[in-house]
């Protein structure tokens, strides 16, 4: 799934998907893209949302999850509107 969608959003070959994930290596990613020129940072948002999105739902814990790292990457959005 994660190579799908850096094809599709982000056709570098530097992404490579890491099955264990680390506070620490989660904590240098953030760092990293938080560096990108700010055009960029709401690509790596969508890619994120688009990734939550493959089973069909957003658990408000997935979408508070995105939203901090959306503040660390400091590309804000707003807040999950109710679905009506």
């Amino acid at each position: 799934v994660f190579a799908d969608i850096s094809r599709r959003w982000f056709p570098l070959d530097a992404l490579s998907f890491r099955p264990s994930v680390t506070a620490n290596s989660l904590r240098g990613a953030l760092e990293h893209l938080a560096h990108l020129a700010p055009i960029l940072k709401p690509a790596i948002l969508d890619a994120c949302a688009e990734a939550m999105m493959l089973d069909g739902e957003i658990l408000t814990a997935e979408y508070e999850l995105l939203r901090v790292a959306a503040v660390l990457i400091e590309c804000p959005m707003p807040p999950r509107l109710p679905l009506r």
